[in-house]
């Protein structure tokens, strides 16, 4: 098993720009509060198959689900899925959703391939911008720029928890998405 493995190289870091100890509470302090105001970053993937949602985060709407898909991370490791989570978000007054797995993840990703299944054209320019654009009604939710990453800044519905809901899929002709709950 080793024999594919690439050596090891030791990294040191000599350059005091890469040097985040100090900047590293603030953006978790950020985040928290954004976390309280209803607002999630969601990290957008160009390499994911799926759009997962950490386990522990709550805010959405969770429903099990009765075939899992077998998940891996980059490096192999297996990912364990619970089951399907709901982000329910306004985007301009409108409400919106989106689907992620229920999984032991760090953050928030959402898959650029699922994004793109579900009718939607996602752009990183530097020209034209880096957003989502839906395709059919030509709606777009801009991306930040995160250091190497992109994400998605949404404001999310305040949930309680327990409560449970049916929601209706688009996709499925208005099929109800039922059993969910907090």
């Amino acid at each position: 098993l080793e024999a594919w493995m690439p050596k090891k190289i030791e990294v040191s870091n000599k350059y005091p720009i890469f040097q985040v100890e100090n900047g590293k509470e603030e953006v978790i302090g950020a985040t928290k509060a954004e976390e309280e105001r209803g607002v999630v970053r969601v990290t957008v993937d160009s390499g994911a198959a799926k759009s997962v949602w950490p386990r522990s985060k709550k805010g959405v709407l969770i429903r099990n689900m009765n075939k899992k898909p077998k998940l891996a991370a980059a490096n192999g490791t297996k990912i364990e899925v619970y089951g399907e989570a709901l982000l329910e978000f306004e985007k301009d007054g409108k409400q919106c959703g989106m689907r992620f797995l229920d999984s032991d993840v760090k953050k928030p990703l959402a898959a650029v391939s699922a994004m793109s299944d579900e009718g939607n054209t996602v752009v990183f320019s530097s020209k034209w911008g880096n957003y989502i654009e839906n395709d059919s009604t030509g709606e777009k939710i801009m991306m930040e720029r995160v250091g190497e990453t992109f994400e998605m800044v949404l404001k999310t519905k305040k949930l309680q928890e327990g409560t449970k809901k049916e929601v209706r899929r688009a996709e499925d002709g208005g099929k109800k998405f039922a059993g969910m709950k907090v």
